[in-house]
């Protein structure tokens, strides 16, 4: 609340409550009439009072009533005086509330308009700093046109006309700063190109100036400031002894002198009434700018750059110089602080992730040349068995392909620990651990020997001489005793009508015992073989037996690949309703078993000979038994053969095993060239 309202206000005003002063007058009328009527004597004894003709009569009741009414009347006028007296107090607080709120609004009122004013101010520097750069350019371009044309013989006839000095100030002559502001801006001296000596161009006209060679005239600047000497437009301080003249400095028709003071900054070129007066209103604009406060200061500061290079200290310009840089340079300042974070970041994340692999590498490279043994004892016992011919690298592989040791290495090292006599590993069966130290391994092996066994290794499509050949050797038991006993299938549980063990002689590799009986190793043989059958659902002895016979064939006849489809082609041929070849299987190998030779070469002759029982070519069906010992692979294709059209096969390729099918002799013959220009062409092959 300002002062003015708080004057009016009557709640500050001294004295008695119109209500109080009401409520005491009632009080003292009630008082009076309680005193005017006395109280009754009292009866003595129960005698009544006789009237005291001293004493005045007593009021009748209607004098009472009507004085009660009175005082009605007068009480309840009271009232309203009081009711009437609270309604102007509010109408007063009312009004004193308004008075407030008007007083804001002009309060509000004037700091609007002084912003709106200091705004406008604003917006005239800058039309007057746009207008001054608009006249510096042409003013600037001007005189280096005018430098441009300075010439030698020019600098040397500036002594010949001494007497011809142009009208300039000296460079501490005083500035008269009022002359623009009061309308005078037509006085500043114009030196153009086309004036002439004695006169000065202004915008009112030209008018004669008398020539002064020993006191020039004062010149009346623009807008420079008193107390900083006079700049051109280049930026030159004029007044000092080294200025040199240019013929900008100069009048039409007159040399320039080399000693001759520079003029200021306002008396370059000729000037419209419209740019001084400008200038003048910057000057004026700028003195009001300095008494309204740094906050006018400060704003200013921040509209940019100066219209023209010679303005007072306080230019624009020179503050500029000390401001920091705009929003948008912070915003790219941060963002350039931002990718720069980022680039080291990455930078390191690299350089972490390299020396981590690095790291890694390292590890693993001493690892392998040091690597780390399994602590003791180890995990779970195993059994190792080491093959005859195995040395002791090929044993450290398999310790490690097994996880028994940790490395081949550190086995081969802890053969060299072992304190014996002999570091010889020999072939048989070792209880070992899984992930146990290489020395442990070592010393079992080595210090406790396997017993002795007889081993033996049977390939695929060994015939069965040759099977009881090869037991024979590895375990010195009688060769005679061996086909005596595989001359009596019936002795295994086979069926009797099979002529012998041939087929059931399973291929693999077996160790027996030095003591091993004839019976024992061909029984192992045999249930190796039925054990395949049944694992392949195999289980009548007829059946058995044909599927023996078949798969012998595919293991002669096709690679491993081709065996069921081998397989398909001969049960086609076995079919009853077979009349591309009437049942006959026609393959060689099952001819050559029966010449008992191993060369795939047959002549005409021998496909013709019947006394041969194995010449699939004469006999139709299976030959009378296997024609060698099959291996798994073909044991289970012959037990489930490929279904196919097919009749004819032949391996063009025995280097590669290609191996071409037809379902028409026609197309089997042109299989059949191609095998012989191959045969042809390798010879040393086909014997």
């Amino acid at each position: 609340m300002t002062n003015e309202s708080s004057i009016d206000s009557p709640r500050h005003e001294s004295g008695v409550s119109p209500r109080r002063a009401a409520r005491a007058a009632r009080e003292n009328a009630e008082r009076t009439r309680s005193e005017a009527q006395p109280p009754a004597p009292e009866a003595a004894h129960g005698q009544s009072a006789a009237p005291d003709p001293a004493l005045p009569e007593r009021p009748s009741a209607a004098e009472a009533a009507k004085e009660a009414a009175e005082l009605k009347a007068a009480a309840a006028a009271e009232d309203a005086r009081v009711a009437a007296e609270d309604a102007r107090i509010q109408a007063e607080g009312e009004r004193t509330k308004a008075l407030d709120a008007a007083q804001r609004a002009r309060t509000q009122s004037a700091q609007r308009a002084r912003k709106e004013a200091i705004e406008a101010q604003r917006a005239a520097a800058e039309r007057v700093r746009q207008t001054l750069r608009a006249n510096a350019a042409p003013l600037r371009d001007r005189s280096a046109a005018a430098r441009s044309a300075v010439t030698p013989d020019t600098a040397t006839a500036a002594p010949q006309a001494p007497d011809r000095n142009p009208v300039r100030p000296a460079a501490n002559t005083p500035v008269d700063r009022d002359a623009p502001r009061a309308g005078n801006a037509g006085q500043a001296v114009s030196a153009v190109p086309d004036a002439t000596p004695a006169q000065v161009s202004s915008p009112a006209g030209a008018r004669s100036v008398p020539p002064a060679p020993s006191k020039p005239p004062v010149v009346k600047a623009a807008y420079a400031p008193a107390e900083s000497a006079p700049e051109t437009m280049d930026g030159t301080i004029g007044g000092g002894a080294d200025s040199a003249a240019t013929p900008s400095d100069a009048l039409p028709g007159q040399a320039p002198t080399g000693h001759s003071p520079a003029p200021p900054a306002t008396v370059r070129g000729h000037q419209p009434p419209a740019a001084a007066d400008a200038r003048a209103t910057a000057v004026t604009n700028a003195d009001e700018a300095r008494h309204h406060g740094s906050e006018q200061l400060s704003t200013d500061l921040h509209e940019g750059p100066p219209a023209h290079p010679t303005e007072p200290h306080g230019s624009l310009e020179r503050q500029n110089l000390f401001l920091t840089s705009t929003s948008s340079n912070l915003q790219a300042r941060r963002a350039r602080r931002r990718r720069r974070n980022w680039i080291v970041l990455a930078v390191l994340l690299g350089f972490c992730a390299v020396i981590f692999g690095i790291v890694i590498s390292l590890q693993g490279l001493m690892d392998r040349v040091s690597p780390r043994d399994f602590p003791a004892p180890g995990g779970e016992a195993v059994t190792f068995e080491v093959k005859s011919g195995w040395g002791a690298q090929q044993i450290g592989r398999e310790l490690e392909s097994r996880e028994i040791v940790a490395s081949d290495k550190l086995f081969l090292e802890a053969i060299q620990l072992v304190e014996t006599e002999s570091r010889e590993i020999h072939p048989g069966t070792y209880e070992l651990r899984r992930e146990m130290p290489a020395l442990s391994a070592a010393e079992i092996l080595i210090g406790e020997p396997a017993a002795k066994v007889s081993y033996v290794a049977i390939k695929q499509n060994t015939r069965m001489n040759q099977v009881l050949e090869e037991i024979s050797t590895a375990t010195g038991l009688s060769s005679i005793e061996l086909g005596a006993l595989a001359e009596d299938p019936e002795a295994f549980g086979l069926n009797p009508e099979i002529p012998n063990l041939e087929g059931y002689l399973h291929p693999g590799e077996y160790r027996f015992p030095l003591d091993v009986d004839a019976t024992t190793v061909l029984k192992t043989l045999v249930d190796a073989t039925l054990k395949t059958l049944g694992d392949n659902g195999v289980t009548d002895a007829d059946q058995q037996y044909h599927v023996l016979q078949v798969a012998s064939i595919l293991q002669a006849e096709a690679r491993q690949n081709d065996y069921g489809t081998v397989a398909g082609a001969l049960e086609n041929r076995l079919h009853p309703s077979n009349t591309e070849t009437n049942g006959l299987l026609q393959v060689d190998s099952a001819v050559i078993y029966g010449l008992d030779r191993y060369t795939l070469q047959i002549s005409e002759k021998e496909k013709k000979d019947a006394g041969n029982a194995y010449n699939t070519y004469v006999h139709k069906g299976l030959p009378p038994t296997p024609i060698g010992s099959p291996g798994d692979p073909a044991i289970k294709a012959a037990a489930n053969p490929a279904p196919n059209d097919f009749y004819y096969w032949v391996t063009v390729d025995t280097n590669s095993g290609l191996t071409k099918f037809a379902k028409t002799y026609a197309e089997h013959r042109v299989n059949q060239n191609e095998f012989r220009a191959w045969c042809a062409a390798n010879t040393d092959v086909c014997k």
